[in-house]
This record gives structure tokens, C-alpha cells and sequence, in this order.
């Protein structure tokens, strides 16, 4: 909690954590003196995901909410959809892991993670009020990964995905930092 407040909460803090004005005039730390607070630890930082930790998650988001036709990677039928894998958290919304490989078993890399909402490739099924953040539809069915980006029709079901960065990094589009990545891939609907 303390780490989450930053220097301005740090100070408020601190202010709450102290006596009043009486207790410190009698400990001698009234206004003639300069206050000095402790310093906070700074934020931990983490690790990024080792080999055997990619691999554990390729393990655990083993869903699989496009057609087979496109789970091919590199010539060779996958259990899994070219940089991503899956996860299904309700009957219509699911997880994804999107890796810096196609293979996700050569990956060195998480450089998004996502949420996908299943729908129809119409405006109207965008997640409430957010056409700014799902920004890109997957086709269910395709004949592959290529052609399930975006729809042609509305009827066509699939995925309405938003892909948060979880590092800066290069994209055909251009530099990605981290948070939502609002540039990927747009497949906007006809209106």
C-alpha cells in the first residue's frame, strides 16, 4: 500500500503516522526543526519469464477459440495459434498470452497480454463504450491466422481483442510502450 502512494502520499503519510503539534513541541521536534522522513524501500522490481516459465503458461492456456485451420506455425500443426495462446474465463471472454515468436515454444518473450470478448464483427458488439481499446477482431473461423484479421461481413463471428504491451518494444506499426496498445492491428467494423 505505502509503495503505491508515491512521494506526495509518502508526505501525507507521514503526517497521519505523527503526533500533533503539542506531542512535538514537548519531544522537541516542534517547528524550529526540520522533520526528515524515513525513507521508503523503493519498488521491487521483477524478473522477466524464464524458459520454464513461458513454457508453464503454453501449458495452462490450452483453449483453443479459433478454428484448427489456423493453428499452423512454421509449416507444422500446433496446439496453438501462432504467438498466442488462449484461456477461457466465462462462456464469452477469454485470456491470451501473445509472444515475440511465432512458435511460442521458441518464445523469449511476453509482449502482450490481452482480453477477448466473443461477439460478431459489428460496432455493436465492441465491449460497451470501448471501441477505442478493442481495436482488432479475429474471425473464429479461417482458413488461417492471416485471414481470421478482421471480418468482411457482420455476420462472421469471432473475437473482439485489446492488447496491453507488457513492454516497449517495435511493432510494424511502429514503437509500443507499455499499457494498451491501441494502434495494433485496427479492424474497424463498417458503421
Amino acid at each position: 500500500m505505502i509503495q503505491t502512494l508515491g512521494a506526495g502520499g509518502a508526505i501525507v503519510l507521514a503526517g497521519c503516522l505523527g503526533g500533533d503539534e503539542d506531542d512535538a513541541a514537548e519531544n522537541g521536534n516542534g517547528d524550529d526543526e526540520t522533520n526528515e522522513l524515513a525513507s521508503l524501500e523503493p519498488t521491487p522490481e521483477g524478473e522477466a519469464l524464464s524458459a520454464d516459465d513461458i513454457e508453464t503458461l503454453v501449458e495452462r492456456f490450452d483453449d483453443q477459440p479459433m478454428s484448427e485451420e489456423q493453428h499452423e506455425v512454421d509449416g507444422d500443426e500446433r496446439s496453438y495459434t501462432p504467438r498466442h495462446v488462449w484461456k477461457w474465463v466465462t462462456e464469452d471472454t477469454l485470456l491470451f498470452l501473445h509472444f515475440d515468436a511465432p512458435n511460442v515454444e521458441e518464445a523469449e518473450n511476453l509482449i502482450y497480454f490481452g482480453i477477448g470478448v466473443s461477439g460478431q464483427f459489428t460496432a455493436d458488439d465492441i465491449p460497451a463504450g470501448q471501441d477505442e481499446e478493442f481495436t482488432h477482431f479475429h474471425k473464429h473461423e479461417a482458413e488461417s491466422w492471416e485471414a481470421g484479421h478482421g471480418g468482411q461481413d457482420p455476420d462472421q463471428y469471432g473475437h473482439w481483442l485489446v492488447h496491453h504491451a507488457t513492454r516497449d518494444h517495435e511493432m510494424d506499426w511502429g514503437a509500443v510502450e507499455v499499457g494498451i496498445d491501441r494502434e495494433f492491428m485496427p479492424t474497424p467494423p463498417e458503421e
